[in-house]
């Protein structure tokens, strides 16, 4: 897998000219599929119009420790483009005008701006309530002035919001890089990341749970477990845990990881 951006390649994907031209053509001309703009008159809500602003999402910048294959962005190690404090500065006045009580932080990866946990501190004196930061979770361990980002995310009440585009490492790996199915799953397990803030995504899932109460938590674990006997003959578990304490499930949880590195629980 190339570990450089498409426009570090000079890739022709890399021009938003050529992208746009790209998707104007094919079943997008010949009509066989609707534009999003013929999709919202048939609501009746053309042209959009903005409401009140509740939730503010911002992209601090480009730049990343991971290149996927499929990121919208373009995202990478070579992509110096981010988010300056003058921006940022703006922003916060428009959260002071706004009243805009969730910040949505994406990147690249936020956490790589230099001014990103400033950021998060000046936008909670500005107003902000509930932050979400959307991580790749590898960057925990790419450096060692991140390791410690687990401590901010739970000192500022920061919910971690993030995904795998497969439950198996195999896939996850071409589309990501090699080895970040394993370093996705430790940063979980062995940071310790505050798990009543976590919120992980595998993609496809067939079976959703939301659990909240501990004793309901250890008795789902022991169907996971029982199923990963039966050779986990099911499409990934996509579990998000409420108001639990970690202490009352993470034996069970290390227990199961190791069991099979092809599931795991999210909680």
């Amino acid at each position: 897998m190339s570990i450089k951006s498409l426009k570090a390649r000079k890739d022709d994907l890399s021009s938003p000219e050529n992208q746009l031209k790209f998707l104007s053509n094919g079943i997008f001309r010949e009509g066989e599929l609707p534009t999003f703009k013929q999709k919202i008159a048939e609501t009746g809500n053309f042209p959009l119009k903005p409401k009140k602003l509740e939730i503010l999402q911002l992209n601090l910048g480009y730049m990343c420790n991971q290149v996927c294959s499929h990121c919208h962005v373009d995202a990478g190690p070579d992509r110096k483009e981010i988010m300056t404090v003058e921006t940022m500065k703006q922003c916060l006045e428009v959260i002071k005008n706004t009243g805009a009580h969730t910040l949505d932080l994406t990147g690249g990866a936020p956490e790589m701006n230099p001014n990103f946990r400033w950021f998060v501190e000046e936008a909670s004196k500005a107003g902000i309530k509930d932050f979400i930061v959307r991580s790749n979770l590898t960057i925990i361990l790419a450096n060692k002035k991140y390791h410690d980002l687990p401590e901010f995310f739970k000192k500022h009440n920061v919910h971690v919001v993030s995904s795998l585009p497969f439950y198996k490492r195999e896939k996850t790996d071409k589309q990501r890089g090699s080895g970040v199915f394993d370093k996705s799953i430790k940063v979980i397990f062995v940071k310790q990341l505050p798990t009543h803030l976590m919120y992980v995504k595998i993609i496809r899932p067939v079976i959703f749970y939301y659990v909240s109460k501990p004793c309901t938590i250890q008795i789902f674990f022991l169907f996971c477990l029982f199923m990963i006997v039966k050779e986990f003959q099911f499409n990934p578990v996509y579990v998000t845990v409420g108001s639990c304490r970690k202490v009352t499930v993470w034996g069970i949880c290390k227990m199961i990881f190791h069991l099979s590195q092809s599931c795991y629980i999210v909680f």
